[in-house]
């Protein structure tokens, strides 16, 4: 999370007053980078804007010669249309159908429309709505992910010994082990070419070998089976060289050494799914020189990379290296590799990168789910809501769970105050028992009684931040203000609450009870004489130690907005975001800023969540079904639908009507496939490959999911692409 430093003004004139203009100026702040936020007074959050808000869809097949006013009237119902983008045609265009762009009122709205038109038959066709993200918010995968194959070209090597001894422990030292990368297999023999009167041959040696290499085997006499090439670029720079020469390649990264069964596998990116695709027609199957003829292999993969941080690979790492082994066995043609996180600006690396790579995107989807189990570890739960109580968050709570961590040093536990949550990281094993024991503790502080004192005109700040705030005895987990109900809440046994009434009542006699508000010369926390005097809009006042402390404890209670309690608690002027950021440190400041901004989020979640990833701070809108975001800051892929980590292959309607995975296994062995309109499932038992849609009455060609307006453009489409109707590839 990127922190920022904001721009200080000089000083305001403690003693004079501020022009109420002034004071309720907004101040719009970067965040999080990309979000920004706009304040009022009070630290009262006016408005969000996120890296995906959208007020934009585009409409697809809407029938040439439509007017704006007939989209208008169509979309109106479910949000106000403020602009409508139609291309501009000309006569002579053959093209029947257009795409359409809308502009709404709101994210919602365009969210609304997407969600109630996607699909209806209007115009005499079937519609399309999308809903159109910037390009920051969009999903980075490109779709240009390829995997390439190749047979090592290697040659064989024959070396004859003077004694059985010496070729025997060549075999032994050679035999499974790495030369220059390539996997050697060494083995006696006693058919021709007969070197010596001992022979072993070398299998798997690099393809550029010569005779003087060969004096590594200590060999009597030695023999190779094919001339060394005489290309300048051979092996992996042939294959990238070829690679290239067809689109942008974003990155190339062959396999480490060595190169087991004589195959070399190299993945890589191009700037497009278009690309890619051109790439698998024209190099896939195709013998290369570079290669000494040998073919390539290409094929289209499905990758994703993430980014671990240190403290938790710590607790992980061996897990991670368990389900490196695993993949390969359990998933065809998948793969993990772990690399560290490239350093910034010559400092350490943070963090671990690993990368997954599988054939499919459903052995992506169930890869990443065994990670991100690893990674997210598990929220303590108190039934559906996670486990939280405010001891957790406080100075108290943070010395008791650091003896927690010292007595399970094998897991990891975060401490999640902007969502009042605690996650433990490690296996489930070793989670158990630090998990109990931050269960039974949270059982006890709930079977501790919550006392209460009502507080009358200034005893507000005499109470919390005055006699009991400097005894240091009590954390703001055991006394805190709730400023709702005008209560001081003590939370501890009789004692401890007897003595907290004693320190208010001793205050009150001393400074009188209750304090009068036309007392205007001192301080409404400590009820002195302000030192260094901070004066609010109202005429109220502070002394500027007991401002910077009261406005640090609406951070950690998380009442908003920050109003005056002068006038014996009938102020509720808010405090001026001016006064406050000129007052507190740059730390406290934030600290404000983002306090407001979660409170905000937190109470509205129709409108705003989390980033499903753990420790990430991101916020974005809900999202139409379909939809795929990417969060800026983890990379991690969002179903804004569901609110969790995209489910790649599955729909939203498959996840909500089909929790169990009974449809999808029923979907397994079976010609099902999905109409390209309206997304309803269709299975197809026998006939021709023209199938026309039952829910939106689209025609389909089988082969290829292209759609057709009359069921006789499919036949002939058939025809010219697939060399006829019933012919299946």
């Amino acid at each position: 999370m990127k922190s920022h430093i904001f721009w200080i003004q000089p000083p305001v004139q403690e003693s004079a007053a501020i022009p109420r203009r002034l004071q309720r100026e907004d101040l719009t702040l970067p965040i999080l980078d990309p979000i920004r936020a706009t304040y009022g007074p009070g630290f009262t959050v006016k408005g969000i804007i996120t890296h995906n808000d959208s007020r934009m869809i585009t409409i697809e097949h809407v029938p040439r010669g439509i007017s704006r006013e007939s989209l208008s009237s169509m979309i109106s119902p479910h949000g106000t249309v403020t602009e409508i983008r139609m291309p501009e045609l000309k006569a002579d265009d053959e093209y029947q159908f257009m795409r359409v762009t809308v502009v709404l009122g709101s994210h919602k709205e365009a969210v609304d429309v997407v969600q109630a038109l996607d699909g209806a038959s209007v115009f005499q066709t079937t519609l399309s709505f999308r809903f159109l993200l910037h390009a920051a918010a969009r999903e980075h995968a490109s779709g240009g992910d390829l995997r390439v194959s190749w047979t090592l070209p290697t040659i064989r090597g024959y070396c004859g010994y003077s004694s059985e001894k010496l070729a025997n422990e060549v075999v032994e030292q050679w035999n499974g082990a790495d030369y220059r990368g390539h996997w050697i297999k060494a083995s006696r023999y006693q058919d021709t070419p007969c070197i010596g009167e001992f022979n072993v041959l070398l299998e798997g040696l690099p393809a550029d070998m010569t005779p003087k290499h060969m004096k590594k085997f200590k060999a009597g006499a030695v023999m190779l089976d094919r001339a060394p090439p005489t290309l300048v670029e051979f092996g992996i720079p042939a294959v990238e060289k070829a690679l290239r020469g067809i689109g942008r390649m974003i990155y190339f990264e062959p396999e480490p050494t060595p190169y087991k069964d004589g195959i070399v596998h190299a993945w890589c990116r191009f700037e497009s799914a278009d690309v890619a695709k051109l790439v698998c027609e024209s190099l896939h199957g195709v013998a290369q020189r570079g290669l000494r003829d040998a073919p390539l292999e290409v094929k289209r993969v499905h990758s994703f990379r993430y980014h671990i941080k240190n403290d938790t690979w710590a607790f992980i790492s061996d897990d991670v290296e368990e389900l490196k082994v695993s993949v390969p066995e359990r998933y065809d043609g998948a793969s993990i590799s772990t690399t560290e996180r490239d350093a910034k600006d010559g400092g350490w690396s943070d963090s671990m990168t690993v990368k997954i790579i599988a054939e499919t995107a459903k052995d992506l989807s169930s890869i990443k789910e065994r990670l991100h189990d690893m990674v997210r570890g598990e929220i303590i739960m108190d039934g559906n809501r996670p486990l939280w109580d405010r001891f957790f968050g406080s100075d108290n709570g943070t010395s008791w769970v650091d003896t927690v961590r010292m007595a399970n040093s094998s897991v990891l536990i975060v401490v999640d105050t902007t969502r009042c949550s605690i996650r433990v990281v490690g296996v489930p094993e070793k989670r158990a028992k630090a998990i109990a024991a931050i269960r039974d503790y949270y059982s006890v502080l709930r079977q501790r009684p919550v006392h209460t004192i009502p507080f009358v005109g200034g005893m507000i700040g005499l109470s919390v931040f005055g006699e009991v705030s400097r005894q240091g005895k009590h954390g703001l987990d055991t006394v805190w203000l709730d400023l709702p109900t005008r209560m001081l809440c003590v939370r501890a046994d009789e004692a401890v609450y007897e003595e907290v009434q004693r320190l208010v009542h001793a205050a009150t006699e001393r400074y009188g009870a209750p304090h009068q508000p036309s007392v205007r010369d001192t301080c409404l926390v400590c009820l002195e004489p302000p030192t260094t005097p901070v004066t609010l809009p109202c005429g109220d006042k502070f002394c500027k130690g007991c401002f910077v402390r009261w406005l640090r404890s609406h951070a950690q209670s998380r009442q908003f907005p920050v109003e005056c309690f002068g006038k014996g608690g009938k102020c509720k002027e808010p405090v001026p975001l001016s006064i406050a950021r000129d007052t507190l440190p740059p730390a406290d400041w934030l600290a404000l800023l983002h306090a407001a901004f979660d409170t905000h989020v937190g109470a509205r979640p129709d409108e705003f969540r989390f980033c499903p990833t753990p420790d990430c701070k991101q916020v974005y809108r809900p999202g139409p079904r379909g939809a795929v975001y990417s969060c800026p800051s983890c990379m991690i892929r969002i179903c804004p639908a569901c609110h969790i980590e995209y489910h790649e292959g599955v729909t939203c309607e498959d996840r909500e009507f089909d929790p169990d995975g009974t449809f999808q296994g029923w979907v397994v062995g079976r010609d099902v496939k999905r109409c390209p309109r309206c997304r309803v499932h269709i299975e197809r038992e026998e006939g021709c490959n023209h199938m026309e849609c039952t829910k939106c009455g689209t025609h389909i060609c089988w082969v290829c999911l292209k759609t057709f307006r009359e069921g006789g453009e499919v036949y002939g489409h058939m025809r010219v692409a697939h060399g006829g109707s019933y012919t299946v590839r």
